[in-house]
């Protein structure tokens, strides 16, 4: 019993190291080095690889073959790895898929009485599933399954849920809007009564997300810069909102610097064909943290065919 107690109290305490109330709030930390860089915003964004996770609609037109992997590095021994699909299936329609895991290291386990009790194994797994197509000249409409499964030692707890996005993309001037509701209908119930014969039954809704964003492309002569927007809210918290912007000097590189809950971010992109490959990139991207912990950095690279 006192560890049953202790496990549902660890999961409790997770969800604060990642941010606030439930351990799930990892998930607003945002994926995808460009992204983060550009304060965490992609809402609007075109031909982008995490379109799964930012707007399900995102994916329709994707025009290309990619797939997405990388890592982020943070502090208090936490751990996010991330990875996407992106397709166009047919003429203005795709298909996308992106996964994110996260864990903390070497949680230990501890009874009322502060005994230690082993290391707990912990990790948290997130799935987005969209499908998207053009349903007139330029407005593009999505649907997501999103699956979330969350474990510590022995108990496990997963729930699925719906997500839907719209984007309205222009050509002149190059400009997008982007509008989705994602996590509906999830719950994760906690129960280790299985394991320990007598526990506790925790019950855990996930907070819905509502993300508005807007993308801006205009090009010097043959440099484009991109400039971004994104507001979203989740709800048991405030409104947050996010700033970036995109400079290419050379078509190979990519310059990034955005904004977001008081936190500048910046990053670099390399981008080249090798091959059959249209494009193999390569980014980096540094974000400030909060609470004085040391800044999270993100790499990640994406092939595309």
């Amino acid at each position: 019993m006192h560890t049953a107690f202790f496990i549902i109290a660890i999961i409790i305490s997770l969800g604060l190291v990642f941010g606030s109330g439930e351990p799930v709030k990892y998930l607003w930390l945002g994926v995808g080095a460009r992204t983060l860089a550009l304060g965490n915003t992609g809402g609007a964004i075109g031909h982008l690889a995490w379109s799964p996770y930012y707007n399900p609609s995102s994916v329709s037109e994707y025009g290309a073959f990619s797939v997405s992997g990388g890592n982020q590095f943070l502090d208090l021994g936490r751990r996010i790895y991330f990875a996407s699909l992106a397709s166009e299936i047919s003429d203005g329609a795709g298909v996308g898929i992106t996964w994110i895991h996260s864990s903390v290291a070497d949680v230990e386990c501890r009874d009322v009485d502060g005994n230690h009790e082993g290391i707990i194994d912990n990790s948290t797994d997130a799935i987005y599933f969209s499908f998207a197509k053009r349903v007139i000249k330029n407005l593009h409409a999505g649907v997501g399954v999103e699956y979330i499964q969350s474990s510590l030692e022995n108990v496990t707890a997963g729930t699925a849920g719906l997500g839907m996005g719209l984007t309205y993309r222009m050509r002149a001037p190059d400009l997008s809007f982007g509008l989705a509701a994602q996590n509906l209908f999830m719950e994760l119930t906690w129960n280790s009564n299985s394991l320990y014969g007598q526990g506790q039954v925790s019950n855990e809704a996930i907070p819905f997300l509502i993300r508005m964003g807007t993308a801006y492309t205009h090009h010097f002569g043959e440099i484009p810069l991109m400039l971004s927007a994104d507001i979203w809210y989740h709800d048991d918290s405030p409104v947050y909102y996010g700033f970036g912007t995109e400079f290419m000097p050379l078509p190979q590189l990519a310059i990034r610097a955005g904004f977001t809950d008081n936190r500048p971010s910046a990053g670099v992109g390399i981008q080249t064909k090798i091959g059959m490959l249209s494009h193999i990139g390569v980014n980096y991207t540094i974000v400030a943290e909060r609470e004085g912990l040391a800044p999270r950095h993100l790499v990640d690279i994406t092939v595309e065919y």
